[in-house]
């Protein structure tokens, strides 16, 4: 009872009552790993991923196979900086689950800032091969083609992402910043001034370089 009360509460975002219930349900349950990736859940729901981590870390030790703690885990990981770590992690949660459109995604990422470009580039081109309108991995495509001098091909990929998700000021901003690179400084203008309307600060600062002529 207190495993469905601390779900039901999971639910409806009433944290602290999850984690009661959930922290009794673990002194008197059998061994539940729901129970542990769902508080687990909640502890990074909170930012307390070292928290998060041990109980991702139990749910699994009681079943290997649950590919949401594995993908878990690694966020937790991730969130920390511990891209190594959380890479190892993603991967299994794809070999448990070749589908798994977000660990793509996170690996990819990870990859990226581990400077490992191609092995990054093909986990972001699987993520869109599995959802086309994922917006975060057109976006994190952009930011590697444009690492790569590559300024038409970012900026598609910019398009593309601000087509799914056009509210997203650093894309408007990359975008900006592209479009500089290409020549196209009346176009790289609006992107900034959408970017700094939309809340980026750093745009402020690329109008006041480029644009006052535009």
């Amino acid at each position: 009872a207190l495993v469905v009360r601390g779900d039901a509460y999971y639910w409806q975002h009433k944290d602290r009552l999850a984690v009661a219930d959930y922290n009794r349900a673990a002194l008197s349950a059998r061994a539940y790993p729901n129970l542990y990736l769902n508080r687990g859940s909640l502890y990074a729901r909170n930012h307390q991923y070292q928290k998060a981590l041990e109980d991702f870390r139990y749910a699994i030790s009681l079943d290997s196979t649950l590919s949401q703690a594995w993908f878990n885990m690694a966020l937790a990981d991730f969130n920390l900086g511990n891209y190594p770590q959380s890479v190892k992690a993603f991967s299994q949660a794809i070999v448990l689950d070749s589908t798994y459109e977000l660990a793509y995604l996170y690996r990819g990422v990870a990859y990226g800032v581990m400077n490992e470009l191609n092995k990054s580039s093909a986990d972001l081109e699987k993520c869109v091969g599995i959802n086309p309108e994922n917006a975060r991995a057109w976006s994190s495509l952009g930011v590697l083609a444009y690492k790569r001098q590559q300024f038409e091909q970012a900026e598609d990929f910019y398009t593309r992402s601000l087509k799914l998700h056009p509210k997203d000021a650093g894309v408007w901003l990359n975008r900006g910043l592209c479009r500089m690179r290409l020549q196209k400084p009346d176009a790289a203008c609006k992107d900034f001034r959408k970017a700094r309307s939309l809340g980026s600060a750093k745009a402020a600062k690329y109008i006041e370089k480029y644009c006052r002529n535009y």
